[in-house]
């Protein structure tokens, strides 16, 4: 008997196999096969590691590579390292730009790009900076706008788009003073061509502007701008005139 133990173990050892029954694995079919190594058997003579190329910038994505033989057939290409294989403008090297894109693929977005923007500083918060203090890049910063020309960035009443008043300052930084005011900010003034003190009733001697134009009042009570003694509640004189602009005041009333 102590012979049989030592033959059971040996037939036991013999009758081992190892099982070639396939692998029943998922395989993820968007995902191509690296190149093993192993050499194809390609008419040209000659394959490469082929990339995906779905925006056609050159570039394709790295877990697309295949082994494929030359020459390649339209949507691969050789190299890789694109990671918006949609964007034809994002590919290893591209030129950066303000897109919120990571054109060259480099893990950052628009940095340094060839579009930069530039913003003023505007410390009066009239929407208007300061044309000598500036900042390039994409992003707006704080405190920053994106038109230059104030001409007084302490000051929100002066700004390139605002309307002049008269307020004695050059509200729309042209270097001009008062010049074509708002007309409701503006006074009227009446010519007062006869010098009595009292401007022309009538239309045609209307102007609007800051200053006082020579020759006029802020009053229009003449009658008649041609006769100096001839103007509303101006007194009656023995000249046969209705000095007082007043029809129902005789003419002359009490004159030998």
């Amino acid at each position: 008997m102590r012979y049989l133990i030592p033959s059971i173990l040996v037939l036991l050892s013999c009758t081992e196999t190892k099982s070639t029954t396939p692998s029943t694995d998922p395989v993820d079919d968007d995902i191509q096969s690296v190149d093993t190594g192993t050499p194809l058997d390609c008419p040209s003579g000659e394959s490469v590691t082929a990339y995906v190329d779905t925006d056609e910038d050159g570039y394709g994505r790295a877990y697309t590579a295949t082994e494929m033989c030359l020459p390649l057939p339209e949507g691969y290409v050789t190299q890789m390292g694109d990671c918006r294989d949609h964007y034809a403008e994002v590919y290893p090297g591209a030129d950066e730009y303000c897109d919120g894109l990571d054109n060259d693929c480099d893990g950052i977005t628009d940095e340094d790009p060839i579009d930069p923007d530039t913003h003023y500083l505007d410390e009066d918060f009239d929407g208007w900076g300061n044309s000598e203090l500036s900042l390039t890049g994409c992003n707006l910063p704080d405190g920053y706008v994106p038109y230059g020309g104030d001409c007084d960035d302490n000051d929100p009443d002066r700004a390139p788009a605002n309307d002049e008043l008269c307020d004695g300052i050059d509200n729309d930084c042209d270097d001009e003073i008062d010049e074509d005011v708002d007309p409701n900010d503006a006074t009227t003034w009446y010519l007062d061509e006869d010098g009595d003190g009292h401007g022309s009733m009538f239309a045609s001697g209307v102007v609007k502007s800051c200053a006082q134009p020579e020759g006029a009042q802020t009053d229009a009570t003449d009658c008649n701008d041609t006769d100096p003694d001839i103007y509303i509640d101006a007194p009656e004189i023995c000249d046969g005139k209705d000095n007082d602009c007043d029809p129902a005041t005789a003419a002359d009333e009490g004159c030998p």
